[in-house]
């Protein structure tokens, strides 16, 4: 007689009625839900105890052996009362009972467990003829609002990576892809102008097998691009830079350019740097211009080079070559720019106009002559409080930075005239040093040329001299006083202008535009 049966899932604690196992084909544990399948047909009992942890394996018929071993059972069951025991395998629907008369046997495997029936159609699916698989939550459709905003996203994160690629082509260059009877590809470069848009400004021809980029030196130095040599075929150390910036409508003035020249030197060199006395007039790209020789320090490393300054149609260009000698930097200039390679000008402002610029105008307290200079330039104060004779005076601040060591002057002031332009001269530089000595009675004014009383040139609408002097302190300058006389009447008129020695080439440019503006206001 058949006894109770524990449900075989080790998890579940419920127990079969005798009369429930006796009779039925298969059995739904009412606890956990489980099903467990009976098959047909005498089975013969197992007479060996079940194996315990620790026994030997059990002998006879392999297959029961296998199947034994591949069952696990929850809680041992006796012999007499159950044969085999089905492994917790779920079974999707019940089948069909079968013949009474059957043993307890457990399920086949999956392989050999009958089909279940299929479940019935979940009313929450679809039914009608779309796709047998469908997503439970239905999505929305593109709306107008969706795509407005897909599309300004796409057009944000487009507008974001051009322009970071814009960024880096415009700081490296954007090669053409052009050559020039083998001196290399052809390198456009821009700048930015005063609109804050990017404009073509010159073009690079060389050869990437003699020349490269110098990043760290472009950055220090704040040019537009610099090149180091790396030529095998002439191993010779050498590097260039080039710079531009845009003036608009205006063409920049001779100091303006040495102004900003000398400033991005000074910027890459530190102090360890010279400069000839004065530029010099220079060709580059066919155009007129100027040029400054300079000697500097770098590293241990002396460098001779020179920078070459000049403005077409609105913009500055700044060109800089170096050698460890003052002939290797020339013949690499010669050599980089010959056969129409190099540096070459190229912008699209054929058709630029230059707009007059706006001037200051002042004029002396006693009325005798004007003088005119670039709007911001110069600034008048009381010419009494700086001298007792002084009739106009002109303060001017360097625009680059507040430095007031590179701040310059113009004291205008009559004194008896003199017959001869030479002896006013004489009569000038002695009142210019006796005013000086009575800051430091060690100072000396000594000419700054070859010509110890400069040279006849006009001031302005009048006939005058120039001359050039250094105040010196001991053996070393410390500022330039250029000098210019002009008589008018029973006066000699003096012009004084006066900066540090280490930024004489610069402001001399603004001194010499002030003296040409000259007005007298009567006739010779």
């Amino acid at each position: 007689m058949a006894s109770e049966l524990p449900c075989p899932n080790p998890v579940c604690t419920h127990v079969f009625a005798p009369e429930e196992v006796q009779s039925a084909a298969a059995l739904r544990c009412p606890q956990c839900g489980q099903v467990f399948q009976f098959r047909a047909g005498p089975l013969t009992p197992d007479p060996s105890p079940p194996q315990g942890r620790g026994e030997k394996p059990p002998t006879g018929n392999p297959e029961r052996a296998k199947s034994k071993r591949t069952v696990p059972i929850a809680a041992p069951v006796p012999p007499s009362q159950l044969k085999k025991v089905a492994p917790n395998i779920p079974v999707a629907a019940p089948v069909a009972p079968r013949a009474a008369d059957v043993d307890v046997v457990l399920a086949p495997v999956a392989s050999q467990v009958p089909m279940a029936a299929p479940p019935a159609p979940n009313p929450a699916f679809h039914t009608g003829d779309g796709p047998l698989i469908q997503t439970r939550v239905q999505r929305g459709g593109w709306t107008t609002r969706k795509l407005a905003i897909l599309g300004v996203g796409l057009l944000a994160g487009v507008g974001v990576v051009a322009g970071g690629l814009f960024l880096i082509l415009n700081s490296l260059g954007t090669k053409n892809g052009d050559t020039l009877g083998g001196k290399g590809a052809a390198i456009t470069f821009n700048i930015r102008n005063q609109k804050n848009a990017e404009e073509k400004a010159f073009k690079l021809i060389v050869s990437e097998k003699d020349w490269q980029r110098d990043g760290d030196m472009r950055q220090r130095m704040g040019v537009t691009t610099a090149w180091k040599n790396i030529s095998e075929e002439n191993p010779k150390p050498g590097w260039f830079a080039v710079a531009a910036k845009d003036y608009g409508f205006a063409k920049p003035r001779e100091a303006e350019l040495l102004r900003l020249g000398i400033e991005k030197l000074e910027q890459y060199f530190g102090e360890a740097f010279e400069l000839e006395a004065k530029a010099e007039p220079a060709q580059l790209c066919e155009q007129e211009g100027q040029r400054l020789l300079f000697k500097a320090q770098k590293n241990s490393v002396v460098w001779w080079g020179h920078m070459y300054m000049l403005a077409q149609h609105g913009f500055g260009y700044w060109f800089y070559i170096a050698a460890p000698t003052k002939e290797e930097a020339e013949d690499a200039f010669k050599d980089l720019q010959s056969g129409g390679g190099g540096f070459v000008l190229f912008n699209d402002r054929r058709g630029w106009r230059e707009q007059p610029a706006k001037m200051d105008q002042f004029t002396t307290d006693n009325g005798a002559f004007t003088v005119a200079a670039p709007e911001g330039v110069w600034e008048k104060h009381t010419a009494k409080d700086f001298d007792e004779r002084g009739e106009l005076y002109l303060f001017g601040r360097f625009q680059q930075e507040k430095d007031n060591r590179k701040n310059a002057s113009i004291l205008v002031f009559a004194l008896d005239k003199e017959g001869d332009l030479k002896d006013a001269m004489k009569s000038a530089k002695t009142y210019v040093e006796e005013k000086k000595k009575e800051e430091s009675k060690d100072y000396r004014l000594m000419p700054a040329a070859d010509a110890e009383w400069g040279a006849l040139e006009p001031v302005g609408n009048r006939p005058g001299r120039i001359a050039e002097f250094k105040l010196q302190l001991g053996d070393e300058p410390k500022r330039l006083f250029l000098v210019a006389v002009a008589n008018e009447g029973d006066k000699t008129h003096v012009i004084r202008c006066e900066c540090t020695w280490e930024s004489r080439q610069i402001w001399r440019e603004d001194f010499l535009s002030l003296l040409r503006s000259v007005k007298f206001k009567k006739g010779e």
